[in-house]
């Protein structure tokens, strides 16, 4: 089977980390896999032993064959409604429409718009395109066409339960979580003779941090325990409190700006991929 995973940025985005293990598993059980990025298709290389052919938008649409065996895709899996995602697949749908339909919701789209725009989405809805073009990256989800595209789609996944909200009533729909190895995440057995070893008291809590041999920079790389890690955020004016959502490093920027006071949109980064600060901040 030919699968088709399309992303809203380029290989060293932080979803890469799903659909690259993704794409490489299903290689490895006999599909043929390719991942689209809209640029900047070099940045293949940080991406350690890719099993998956990568490809740009561009390079999808030509007349050019990108599977092996020359046919188009069977499956297409948009990794996010964003606009730019949406945008291209229908283009390559027009041209190859056998193709099934499959969409991922990895984060709140609504809650992106709203954060980067800071606009409510009941006004952006009433904003024109050339309006929204000023508000929005195409790297975000449009408020109106990102609802018709997920109502067109054969089926949704989507990363956790809270997202079932966006998904149009009625719409197959399957839960996808990150592959990981659970037996890596299991407790273990505290060793006294260790925490002699490096002097910690019995009763001292000690953050661990394991380190990895598959470094792409200080920022971390691919390896389960830089892609797989707790976020514990600690100021004086903090309440005790657990949050449980899926979160990603790239949100610590924008909130520490946001901490400060400062606007977190003047980061490059930060419009492009419309990143938000991390929910549940009192401010």
């Amino acid at each position: 089977m030919n699968i088709l995973f399309v992303n809203y940025g380029d290989f060293t985005s932080n979803s890469l980390n799903h659909i690259g293990a993704f794409a490489s598993r299903l290689t490895l059980q006999g599909h043929a896999c390719v991942v689209a990025v809209p640029e900047r298709p070099e940045t293949l290389a940080v991406v350690p032993e890719p099993l998956f052919t990568g490809a740009t938008f561009a390079r999808l649409l030509q007349d050019e064959p990108v599977f092996p065996d020359r046919r188009p895709a069977d499956i297409v899996h948009a990794w996010t409604p964003r606009e730019n995602v949406r945008a291209f697949t229908l283009e390559y749908l027009r041209r190859h429409p056998a193709a099934a339909l499959l969409v991922h919701l990895e984060d709140n789209e609504v809650h992106l718009m709203e954060s980067y725009a800071r606009e409510p989405i009941a006004t952006l809805r009433l904003r024109s395109d050339e309006e929204l073009a000023a508000r929005l990256s195409p790297r975000l989800s449009h408020p109106l066409r990102f609802r018709n595209f997920l109502r067109v789609a054969h089926a949704v996944t989507y990363i956790t339960d809270r997202l079932q909200e966006l998904i149009p009533a009625g719409k197959p729909a399957r839960r996808l979580l990150p592959g990981i190895d659970g037996a890596l995440y299991q407790p273990l057995i505290p060793d006294p003779a260790l925490r002699a070893e490096i002097g910690a008291r019995p009763d001292a809590k000690l953050l661990v941090y394991t380190g990895s041999t598959k470094k792409l920079a200080e920022h971390g790389g691919f390896s389960a325990d830089d892609t797989n890690v707790m976020m514990l955020l600690s100021n004086p004016g903090f309440s005790p409190k657990s949050f449980i959502s899926p979160v990603q490093t790239k949100q610590v920027a924008p909130t520490i700006l946001r901490a400060l006071g400062l606007d977190p949109n003047a980061l490059q980064a930060v419009r492009q991929e419309g990143t938000p600060a991390l929910p549940g901040l009192p401010f």
